[in-house]
């Protein structure tokens, strides 16, 4: 041990066991001569090609997660299966809010975004465009691109089709 979750070694990298969070942006020095990643002061560690895969491993799997999430919210309401945990989809989101890397944060509030406007608590308008504002605070492209593209997929299809539907606005209003 020591303070912080399970395989935190407070910075120290001793035993090839880095610090908990440290698989994302890497900074790195920028400038003349210095080997920054083009200017922009931050290492991509995946090409844009394994970037891609793991990306559609995530949209594989996210769905599953989506629906255990609704299962968490809908015991809380008491109509899933008793005995578990519950929490309400105000409370998943404030709890994702919590999560240390900006990417996989805007990932699983996308996740808990779809499951609130599931369970009733949100309207699909709001979301779309709290997310929205979220996914352009990613500043690399190729994360952009695919977070921009999980946002889509994840809310095609709770996005409202006109005015007259429970949404609360249209899609173009969402967009």
């Amino acid at each position: 041990g020591g303070p912080g979750p399970p395989g935190y070694h407070g910075g120290n990298t001793a035993g090839g066991v880095p610090p908990l969070g440290n698989y994302g942006d890497r900074y790195a020095p920028s400038g003349p001569g210095l080997g920054g990643g083009g200017g922009s002061g931050l290492v991509t560690p995946l090409s844009p090609r394994n970037y891609y895969e793991l990306h559609m491993r995530a949209m594989d799997e996210m769905p599953a997660l989506e629906e255990f999430l609704l299962g968490l919210c809908r015991a809380s309401d008491g109509d899933g299966p008793g005995g578990g945990p519950s929490l309400g989809s105000g409370e998943l989101y404030e709890a994702v809010q919590y999560t240390p890397r900006v990417v996989p944060r805007v990932y699983l509030q996308i996740c808990v975004g779809a499951v609130s406007i599931r369970a009733g608590d949100r309207t699909a308008v709001s979301v779309m465009d709290e997310l929205g504002t979220a996914a352009r605070m990613v500043q690399c492209p190729v994360r952009g691109l695919f977070l921009r593209h999980y946002l889509l997929m994840a809310l095609r299809d709770k996005l409202p089709d006109g005015p007259g539907d429970d949404g609360g606005g249209t899609a173009g209003e969402a967009a």
